[in-house]
C-alpha cells in the first residue's frame, strides 16, 4: 500500500525507511537545521516519527567542521619502528627546518627580515650552486618552487630589494631562481587566513617553503589572546601537512624584550605566548648592540689575500646582525651566524672575532641539512669554563640574561 504522499514509499518500507534513518542519525550525520528532516506527513505515524526524529537530532552533540573519527585516521606502527633499521626520511628545507610544519622568523623592526626571508627563499628556489648567499642549504640546493607573500612593503620597494640581491648571484642562478619562485605583493589587500584554508591549501600544492611576511598582516583576530593565536598556528599546520610544504611566518619581537636587551630569547616575540609555542621552529635576527661592538673585530681579507682585523666599535654596530635559532625541535642545534648589511640592504656572511673569547673566531657556519641524528642535550651557556673549585665562568653568556666576567675577572679566579 502506497503513500499517497510520499508514493515512493510504501506503509511496510516506512518502517524500514526509518530504521535507517535513525542508523544516519546514530552515526553522526550532522543536519544543520533539524527541521528540513522530514520522514513524512500526512499521517499520525509518520509525525509521531518526525517529531521522534527531530528530537533525536537536537539531543545530538554538534558536529563541527574539524570533528573526526578516530577509526579513520592512519595509524603508525608501533611494530614496524622497533623493527625497522633506520629512519624515515626527513626532508629539510633548511637546517632544523623539516617541510610540513610551520615555524617563526623574529626580529625587531628595521634588522632586515625581509631581506632575509627573501635571500632564504632565493636560496630555496635556485637548482644551480651560486644561488645561497647567506649559506642556508649548506649546498645542497634542490631548487623547490617558494611562495612569497608579501604584506607590508610597497610594489616598487619590494623590486628594488630583489633586484640589490640579484646583483650578488650568477646569470644562472638568478635564471634558476626566477623559474622556481613567486611573490605576491599584498599591501592593501584584504587577506585573512582564517577565511582562506581551502584557497591557500589547493594553491601551496606543489611548493617547497611558504612565506607569509608579516603575521600581523594576515589575520583580524587579537594577537595577545593565546587561543586566537593557537587558532591561527593550527590553521596553518594544517595547510603545511595537507600540501607539503613549509611555512615561515615573519614576525616581530616585542618591545619590551627590545628595551630589556633580550630581542634573541625564544619568549621574545611580540603577543600571546601560543604564537612561538605551536610553531615548530624559531629563528631571531637582532642588531649588534653598541655594549657588544667594542669586543668584536671584523675579519677583513683583500684581493691579494692580505689579511686584517678592524674593531667594529659603536660606529658600526648597525651594520652587523646575528641570526640564531632559540627553538629548533627536529635537529641538532644551528650555529650562530653573523651577517653584515651591505650596499643596497643586502645582508651577507661576515667572520668575526669576540675578543672576550681566547682563540674565538664566529664566522658563516655551512649548515648541516642531513637527516637527523641521536644528539647529546647541548649546554645552554655554550662557552664556560672551569676555575680551580669547579664553579663554572660565563664567558660570553646570552645577551642580557646574565652578567659576564671581564678578561681580568676570569684570569684573577684562575689564580693566573
Amino acid at each position: 500500500m502506497q503513500n499517497s504522499i510520499h508514493p515512493a514509499f510504501d506503509v511496510e518500507a516506512d518502517e524500514t525507511f526509518y530504521a535507517q534513518a535513525a542508523e544516519e542519525l546514530e552515526s553522526g550525520r550532522n543536519y544543520e537545521n533539524y527541521d528540513d528532516f522530514d520522514i513524512g506527513v500526512n499521517s499520525d505515524k509518520h509525525a509521531q516519527w518526525n517529531a521522534k526524529a527531530k528530537e533525536n537530532i537536537k539531543a545530538m552533540p554538534t558536529l563541527t567542521p574539524g570533528a573526526i573519527k578516530f577509526s579513520t585516521l592512519k595509524k603508525i606502527s608501533y611494530e614496524a619502528a622497533y623493527k625497522a633499521t633506520e629512519d624515515l626520511h626527513v626532508d629539510f628545507v633548511f637546517h632544523g627546518f623539516p617541510t610540513k610544519v610551520c615555524g617563526i622568523l623574529c626580529s625587531p623592526g628595521g634588522t632586515g627580515k625581509t631581506y632575509f626571508a627573501l635571500e632564504m627563499a632565493a636560496a630555496i628556489a635556485c637548482a644551480v650552486a651560486g644561488g645561497d648567499i647567506v649559506g642556508i642549504c649548506a649546498g645542497k640546493n634542490k631548487g623547490g618552487k617558494v611562495c612569497y607573500v608579501a604584506g607590508e612593503d610597497p610594489d616598487e620597494i619590494l623590486f628594488n630589494r630583489i633586484r640589490a640581491i640579484s646583483k650578488h648571484l650568477s646569470i644562472e642562478a638568478n635564471a634558476s631562481i626566477a623559474e622556481n619562485i613567486e611573490i605576491f605583493p599584498i599591501a592593501g589587500v584584504h587577506f585573512d587566513a582564517m577565511e582562506n584554508e581551502i584557497e591557500m591549501t589547493s594553491y601551496f600544492k606543489g611548493f617547497r617553503l611558504v612565506i607569509l611576511d608579516t603575521l600581523s598582516m594576515i589575520h583580524n583576530m587579537d594577537e595577545n589572546k593565546n587561543g586566537d593565536m593557537k587558532k591561527l598556528l593550527a590553521l596553518l599546520g594544517r595547510v603545511a601537512a595537507n600540501t607539503g610544504c613549509s611555512i615561515l611566518l615573519l614576525h616581530h619581537v616585542s618591545k619590551g624584550s627590545t628595551k630589556e636587551g633580550d630581542p634573541d630569547s625564544q619568549q621574545s616575540a611580540r603577543g600571546a605566548s601560543s604564537i612561538v609555542d605551536n610553531a615548530r621552529w624559531c629563528g631571531h635576527l637582532t642588531k649588534m648592540s653598541k655594549k657588544d661592538s667594542i669586543h668584536f673585530l671584523e675579519v677583513k681579507i683583500d684581493a691579494n689575500g692580505n689579511k686584517t682585523e678592524e674593531l667594529v666599535g659603536p660606529d658600526r654596530n648597525g651594520y652587523f646582525v646575528k641570526y640564531i635559532v632559540p627553538k629548533q625541535n627536529y635537529n641538532a642545534l644551528t650555529p650562530d651566524l653573523w651577517l653584515k648589511r651591505v650596499e643596497g640592504g643586502v645582508l651577507v656572511p661576515v667572520t668575526l672575532i669576540d675578543k672576550r673569547i681566547p682563540g674565538s673566531k664566529q664566522t658563516a657556519p655551512v649548515a648541516d641539512t642531513s637527516e637527523p641524528k641521536a644528539v647529546s642535550e647541548p649546554s645552554a651557556e655554550p662557552y664556560r669554563l672551569e676555575d680551580p673549585l669547579g664553579d663554572p665562568i660565563d664567558v660570553a653568556p646570552k645577551v642580557g640574561s646574565r652578567k659576564f666576567l671581564t678578561e681580568e675577572e676570569i684570569a684573577k679566579r684562575l689564580g693566573i
